[in-house]
């Protein structure tokens, strides 16, 4: 890379920071005092950065790391952003400090966090662990509070936040507070998504695997679930409505199978689905018994022009078959 091509990366990036920093100023939860000021401890060398659970209880004067009593320096964010590097006059790649910081709370509540570091950071609250990037780092050069979000079941009273922030090869920052309503709003929703397809995919695979143990009925079940978190349209709904149909079909309920496939022709289909699931009706109607019904629905694939050639030719057979009994 040119020198001038240096400068403005350089230039994008400060950019791209400084404007991240305009946006990090934390917000509020009613009867939440988020700190105004953290005691610092450190640097240390990212091997001299353990603490036990018992250090990380309480904000204190001195702390034993990295094997020395270091004293706290009293720190502050500005605008929801602290420069560490500038603050130590510099630093080495994976530098390591410690935050505390007194969070109070009228009441328990639980309320989100927005963080980034540059490069890594791990959070705990009252000594459990919160959240942290220890082994990913930030995982990109966005350094907002929305950047990595996580909630803190704050109790009631005076609670302890804690943070081990360690510096990149380039910088070494921290941005944190409580995220915009708007800003936690989105990532609750896509959380939401999230947990909704992890739960649809859970339920997919348990029903494929009661299919294989030919445990029809809790097949049925399972697929059921499945379409009560299926949003309308989605793909797999078709899919999931195919599957109920054959377990009953397998079941021997051809009656229970053909209330399936005539609710799906009652409404909008893939061109490409109609031939088939008509196709399926057809072949329910006759496993129950319902000649006539079967002939006029395999006629009606036959004639189908948006029918695959193989359906059509299944069709034309049945159909021959069913004339000739």
């Amino acid at each position: 890379m040119s020198s001038r091509s240096v400068r403005i990366f350089t230039w994008m990036m400060a950019g791209l920071i400084c404007c991240a920093a305009a946006s990090a100023a934390p917000a509020s939860v009613e009867g939440v005092q988020w700190p105004d000021e953290w005691m610092m401890f450190g640097p240390v060398g990212w091997d001299e950065a353990e603490l036990a659970p018992e250090q990380l209880r309480e904000v204190r004067e001195t702390l034993q790391l990295g094997g020395d009593e270091c004293v706290g320096r009293p720190v502050e964010f500005d605008d929801g952003r602290i420069d560490l590097s500038a603050l130590l006059g510099g630093h080495e790649r994976r530098d390591t400090v410690y935050l505390f910081g007194e969070v109070h709370a009228d009441r328990a509540v639980e309320v989100p966090i927005g963080a980034a570091a540059d490069w890594w950071m791990a959070w705990w609250l009252n000594g459990e662990p919160l959240y942290d990037t220890l082994d990913t780092g930030n995982s990109g050069q966005d350094f907002s509070v929305g950047a990595h979000t996580f909630k803190a079941p704050l109790r009631e009273g005076r609670n302890v936040l804690a943070v081990r922030v360690s510096g990149g090869r380039d910088g070494f920052l921290l941005a944190a507070g409580i995220p915009s309503e708007q800003r936690w709003d989105a990532l609750l929703q896509a959380t939401r998504e999230d947990q909704r397809r992890s739960a649809l995919g859970d339920l997919i695979n348990q029903a494929a695997n009661a299919r294989e143990e030919g445990l029809l009925s809790r097949q049925r079940r399972l697929l059921r679930e499945a379409l009560e978190i299926v949003k309308p349209g989605e793909h797999v709904e078709l899919s999931l409505r195919l599957r109920l149909g054959e377990s009953h079909e397998a079941d021997g309920r051809p009656d229970r199978a053909r209330h399936v496939y005539e609710e799906l022709l009652s409404g909008e289909l893939p061109r490409w689905a109609r031939p088939v699931v008509r196709f399926r009706l057809a072949q329910v109607l006759e496993a129950a018994g319902d000649r006539r019904g079967a002939r006029a629905a395999y006629a009606r694939v036959a004639a189908m022009a948006d029918a695959h050639p193989l359906t059509v030719t299944a069709a034309r057979e049945a159909l021959a078959e069913l004339r000739g009994r």
